[in-house]
């Protein structure tokens, strides 16, 4: 069992930064992936679905905590980020009047009771929630993620319902290979680094699942943050900052979540991943109460992509000085072997 955060297609085979874990990878599945094809190999073998009762507790043993989740030996509670009173003043941010058109919710409300299954929920509820998104992200429904490596072991692979994150082109190239199985969820489709996950269930779905789903997808996003952030370092450090974020709809109510890592107990080099909520919301109780919670989530839905661009950028201009780096050593050599060759001390 490989415990170190290492990328398959790291050059050498060494560790991306020191001291950082992915939890642990299955042995079952190997992948190889470039940007146009993706091949799996998959040994027969019993996984957790989320909606099995173990699911969350095998999440839980690999270091990835629900909100509320209980550590017995420290009697501790999951840990808020260190970015908590920045998000809860975020999300309070007022919209502009003109995302909330005369009548929109009761078309909300209407589409609400329409909504019979956890389809039609997709299809015509949530579009109210997320409003007109222009602004370059990269989204994709129902991805499963086959490239990226296994988080915890037993689990079956992740498909969120609705998951947001970049396109490959805005990443160096570079980074974007040596990080591809910790930030590029499936090789067909040119979506990186993703950091907001939607789980959306119809009347007759379950919280706990829809959370459950939420706590595994944004442990998986945050991993590709930190490995961004920290990529080429010589001595990271966590920053306890989340920078990935889930939220849950069922049937009415709105719950959105942080997601950071931490040094994990369980030895070093290890790390763990906890889910923090921020706030839930009724908002198909009255108009006043859809709008706070619409506004939440829109907030909180532009906050990750500040963050998102913000890891790509900080990983970018890192790749940046190393080519320029490489770049003056080359110059060096060339010039040291001309003088060499011309019988010429520069340095007389």
């Amino acid at each position: 069992m490989d415990k170190k955060l290492t990328s398959n297609r790291s050059r050498g085979g060494k560790s991306i930064e020191k001291g950082l874990s992915d939890l642990s990878i299955s042995k079952a599945t190997t992948t190889k992936t470039t940007k146009t094809t993706t091949t799996k190999t998959t040994k027969t073998t019993g996984t957790i679905n989320p909606r099995n009762s173990q699911y969350r507790k095998t999440l839980n043993k690999g270091g990835v905590f629900h909100h509320g989740y209980l550590n017995k030996s420290t009697n501790t509670r999951t840990h808020k980020p260190k970015n908590y009173d920045e998000l809860m003043a975020r999300i309070k941010i007022a919209r502009p009047e003109s995302e909330f058109p005369a009548g929109d919710f009761e078309r909300f409300e209407i589409a609400t009771f329409d909504a019979t299954n956890e389809a039609a929920t997709m299809n015509e509820v949530i579009p109210y929630i997320e409003g007109k998104k222009e602004d370059g992200s990269k989204e994709k429904s129902d991805l499963l993620f086959v490239n990226t490596k296994s988080l915890v072991n037993g689990v079956s692979k992740l498909k969120p319902d609705k998951v947001w994150g970049a396109l490959d082109q805005d990443l160096n190239t570079m980074v974007n290979e040596e990080l591809s199985d910790l930030i590029l969820p499936h090789g067909m489709y040119n979506i990186i680094s993703p950091n907001f996950f939607l789980e959306v269930k119809g009347p007759d779905g379950t919280p706990a699942v829809a959370e459950s789903q939420a706590l595994h997808g944004g442990a998986m996003g945050e991993r590709g943050q930190v490995a961004l952030r920290l990529w080429k370092v010589d001595n990271p450090t966590l920053d306890k900052v989340a920078h990935t974020f889930a939220v849950t709809y069922v049937y009415g109510h709105l719950s959105l979540f942080s997601v950071h890592s931490e040094p994990s107990q369980r030895g070093a080099g290890e790390f763990d991943y906890h889910m923090y909520k921020l706030n839930s919301y009724a908002i198909t109780g009255d108009a006043d109460q859809y709008r706070v919670g619409v506004t939440a989530y829109r907030n909180l839905y532009d906050y990750a992509k500040e963050i998102r661009d913000e890891s790509i950028q900080i990983a970018n201009r890192r790749a940046e000085r190393i080519a320029k780096n490489k770049g003056k050593s080359k110059k060096c050599e060339f010039i040291v072997g001309h003088e060499n060759l011309l019988g010429v001390n520069m340095t007389s």
